[in-house]
């Protein structure tokens, strides 16, 4: 009975991580069935692309552990601390778009492929890989602010390939500094100083969360897992509900202007 316990979560687990590895893939190849003029101009200087890989990755890598060996081969903290650090950067991506960025994208991207997996199932996936097969994990709460270095250092890179092209990477309108500067507040829009720190913020609750998520999972798995899943979804259909009927809305004002 044991064995058969532990079989079906080893299966279960596989699964998964193949599942987070699958989601990036065909998010990716569906993504270039898509206009360049929808949301991601450069595809692979997006930081949905780049944490939708850095998840995939490390999820293969733990993989290799669970099919060698009989998956009784220790895996190191580092690469559980990597796990935690790359969960949050999937789920900041999951929720930057979902709350800032929807409102600005077409109807025909909120209801495309490339959409559903890049923002919603491969984020999904890879909590509930967290939650249910990350058990020998021992992060931290002081450890949460290391949540926010594959964030940081991509704000970085995406200021310095702004300042060298002169071009935003990717049309993130939250680091365009040339359009907000760094400390200005004006009716047009705040610095992105303030959304750095605002979403910065955002990223140690989504660290404090999965913290949480996961003592409690212990003590109810399914439930955990269930209510996860359903309040990501729940908030991603919302949102992109309510800006599909914006969208319509300026569609049809400008029909009528025009």
């Amino acid at each position: 009975m044991e064995q058969s316990l532990a079989l079906r979560k080893r299966i279960a687990s596989v699964v998964l991580k193949l599942g987070v590895a699958a989601s990036c893939c065909m998010g990716i190849l569906s993504h270039h069935g898509i206009g360049s003029g929808n949301f991601i101009y450069s595809i692979y200087k997006a930081f949905t692309i780049q944490s939708n890989l850095w998840i995939s990755g490390l999820c293969l890598i733990f993989l290799s552990f669970e099919l060698t060996e009989n998956g009784q081969r220790r895996i190191p903290q580092g690469l559980h601390l990597l796990k935690f650090m790359f969960t949050s950067s999937i789920l900041l991506t999951w929720g930057v778009f979902a709350v800032l960025l929807s409102p600005t994208m077409t109807t025909a991207y909120l209801l495309s492929q490339s959409n559903f997996f890049l923002h919603n199932l491969t984020p999904v996936l890879a909590l509930l890989d967290y939650l249910n097969f990350d058990a020998d994990s021992r992060v931290q709460s002081r450890q949460i602010p290391l949540s926010l270095v594959m964030p940081l250092l991509y704000a970085v890179f995406f200021c310095i390939s702004y300042a060298i092209t002169g071009k935003l990477p990717v049309p993130y309108f939250f680091l365009d500094y040339k359009k907000y500067g760094w400390y200005r507040i004006t009716r047009k829009g705040i610095g992105i100083i303030y959304w750095i720190v605002f979403l910065s913020f955002g990223l140690l609750g989504i660290g404090a969360a999965m913290l949480k998520l996961k003592a409690l999972h212990k003590k109810n798995p399914f439930t955990v897992s269930l209510v996860s899943v359903a309040v990501m979804l729940g908030i991603s259909a919302l949102i992109g509900w309510i800006s599909g009927l914006l969208l319509h809305k300026t569609d049809t004002k400008t029909a009528v202007s025009s």
